[in-house]
């Protein structure tokens, strides 16, 4: 697949998170997602080790440098391994690059130095401001 054919198709977390937690314990408010598609795999791993809880996920947002996931458990005995499967989230997401997905070093910005340098480009700036 071209470069120029992946920015034609936009990447859209909600209908995402709809379609890999259909048959699931775990229930994703879809319309309070909101993170890239480099950080697709991420959430995507978050699920698969959270999914047989009845949990809630409230908010998933890239609003920081990070992957933000707020959730409601209820009465799930799983609070410690769910809070630390957040966490992992979190943290991979800072090393990860939220538009390619490449690996990065850099911890206070959401790209690598590579989608930094074509965000002109690519209309993006990796900030708050992106959503208008």
């Amino acid at each position: 697949m071209s470069d120029s054919t992946k920015s034609e198709k936009k990447f859209n977390a909600s209908n995402y998170a709809k379609d890999l937690t259909e048959h699931m314990k775990v229930l994703v408010a879809a319309s309070n997602c909101s993170f890239r598609q480099g950080w697709a795999p991420i959430f995507e791993r978050f699920i698969s080790k959270v999914g047989r809880y009845p949990v809630l996920v409230c908010l998933v947002s890239e609003d920081h440098e990070f992957m933000d996931i707020e959730v409601d458990m209820g009465k799930t005995t799983r609070a410690r391994y769910i809070y630390k499967e957040i966490l992992i989230a979190k943290h991979e997401s800072m090393r990860t690059c939220a538009h390619c997905g490449a690996m990065k070093f850099d911890t206070s910005n959401k790209f690598c130095k590579e989608c930094n340098a074509n965000s002109a480009k690519l209309k993006i700036t990796g900030t708050w401001l992106d959503r208008y």
